[in-house]
């Protein structure tokens, strides 16, 4: 009997034995699990945030080379070179008007894009805009006037010089403002991804 006591105390430790290393083992895979499913989810976490960085990126980049683009529009525009074209080419006031809600809708199209995305200029959009119903105003004169070399319409060619300088030098400033965000967003991807590497 004493044997059969030994053989099922030895069998008892051995399946003690067995259990205490199926639980370590079972813990430690756990824990392993655990971590690697926590690198995962770090490592993907990083690459969707590098991938919506690189879309915002692209698309703000997208944003300032359309803002630039339409405020070139906007100051050839409004320029004392199309105002001497228009004035010499006669013009039809109807034509003319067109042009100018064309001007207006490049501006406000500026405001929109300024409005999302860049508020900081949008104030400046806004003088631009004012300069320009000044130009545009004074320009109309100018068509409406027959050139007989009275004073008005040489007030009216300096009204619109002040405001083509102005809107010339806004712009200038804008366009300025709007390449110094296209090197924070460079910098910022550039950043963004040596810091995730």
């Amino acid at each position: 009997m004493e044997k059969e006591i030994i053989i099922l105390i030895s069998a008892l430790l051995g399946a003690i034995a067995a259990y205490i290393t199926a639980r370590v083992t079972s813990s430690s895979q756990q824990n392993i699990a655990r971590i690697n499913a926590d690198k995962d989810y770090r490592i993907h976490t990083s690459t969707i945030r590098n991938e919506r960085l690189k879309i915002e990126v692209a698309l703000r980049r997208e944003k300032l080379e359309q803002l630039h683009l339409i405020l070139s529009k906007i100051s050839t525009e409004n320029s004392q070179t199309i105002s001497v074209i228009q004035s010499s080419d006669k013009l039809s006031l109807s034509d003319f008007r067109h042009r100018y809600l064309a001007n207006c809708n490049l501006i406000h199209e500026a405001q929109a894009i300024s409005a999302l995305y860049y508020p900081e200029i949008r104030k400046y959009l806004d003088q631009i805009y004012n300069q320009s119903t000044r130009f545009w105003f004074y320009q109309e004169n100018i068509l409406r006037t027959d050139i007989t070399g009275k004073d008005s319409g040489l007030h009216n060619f300096d009204n619109i010089r002040e405001a083509a300088v102005k809107i010339s030098s806004i712009t200038s400033n804008i366009m300025n403002e709007i390449e110094i965000q296209g090197e924070i967003l460079s910098q910022t991807v550039k950043c963004d991804l040596d810091i995730s590497t």
